[in-house]
């Protein structure tokens, strides 16, 4: 009986305990998690997007994120490596370097320069039938509100190709919905991104427009192969130009062509030959030739 007594009063005193503590309004509160942090932080920053870009009646819309990177003032460097020194060291007692802690704390007291949390940041701003496309780094300090803005690209399209401009941006499947990218839409994104950081002004929207296009054909087609691709484009492009041209009496035959001059193995072109076999025998077909980026480059 005294190992059960022994037992019960410490839980009884415990649950006694809680009951005071509850009553006098006192709650376990967590500490904010990283995770959490960086949810505020972003949701302040979209907030003053928002309210700034209304101010000149254009309508944001965050799309994406990339890593946030930290910049610290030297003062602050210079302290985060005094405290490595003493965490290495913790076995020892350093009164000197306790002093050059206390030292440069009050360095960072006086310093004007502040911690910055930079965000990579995915929006859109759209104002009637205008709509434009960025990709900034956005300076926050510690209290979320906006020290600066540098934009890293940023490119306008037509509203057919809003949706595809967004799946682009945040490189979202096109072809397999909610299962998740396929390893040629990924590849798709990266070719036709660094083409397209590469670009500015119109001939980046130019640019832009065509990699939506294809998006879209090969959305109704169901596949990103070149191609196929190229199949469909050419025909299309055939029949707005020969609309009574019967498209089922076409043949299409699709080349890759490689400079192997001096060992060399160079991509030069796509060529796309287009024979109507219902035409005469010395009709010559057509030859359309497209750069590596489905771009129509002549036609023959």
């Amino acid at each position: 009986m005294k190992k059960a007594d022994s037992f019960f009063l410490p839980c009884g005193f415990a649950a006694c305990l809680f009951v005071v503590l509850t009553g006098c309004g006192l709650r376990y509160m967590p500490g904010a998690t990283a995770e959490s942090i960086e949810e505020e932080r972003r949701f302040a920053m979209q907030e003053q997007l928002f309210n700034d870009y209304k101010t000149i009646g254009k309508h944001y819309k965050p799309l994406t994120y990339g890593e946030l990177t930290v910049v610290k003032p030297d003062s602050y460097r210079r302290l985060d490596s005094l405290y490595a020194i003493k965490y290495r060291n913790s076995h020892r007692t350093m009164p000197e370097l306790e002093e050059q802690i206390e030292v440069q704390k009050a360095i960072i007291d006086n310093d004007t320069n502040r911690i910055l949390y930079v965000e990579t940041h995915w929006f859109e701003l759209s104002q009637d039938s205008t709509y434009e496309f960025f990709i900034s780094e956005i300076s926050l300090t510690k209290d979320h509100r906006i020290y600066d803005v540098r934009n890293l690209e940023s490119f306008r399209t037509e509203k057919q190709y809003v949706r595809f401009a967004e799946l682009f941006m945040k490189e979202e499947s096109l072809l397999n919905g909610e299962f998740g990218l396929r390893s040629d839409e990924m590849t798709f994104y990266s070719f036709y991104k660094t083409r397209a950081a590469a670009l500015s002004g119109l001939e980046k929207d130019r640019f832009m427009a065509h990699t939506f296009d294809l998006m879209r054909t090969a959305e109704a087609i169901g596949t990103l192969s070149t191609e196929a691709l190229l199949r469909v484009r050419t025909l299309e492009t055939i029949h707005r130009k020969y609309p009574m041209l019967d498209l089922a009496n076409l043949k299409v035959g699709v080349q890759e062509i490689v400079d192997t001059e001096g060992g060399k193995n160079e991509f030069m072109y796509y060529s796309v030959s287009v024979l109507n076999t219902k035409a005469d025998a010395n009709e010559a077909p057509f030859v359309y030739r497209y750069d590596a980026y489905l771009q129509p480059w002549s036609e023959q």
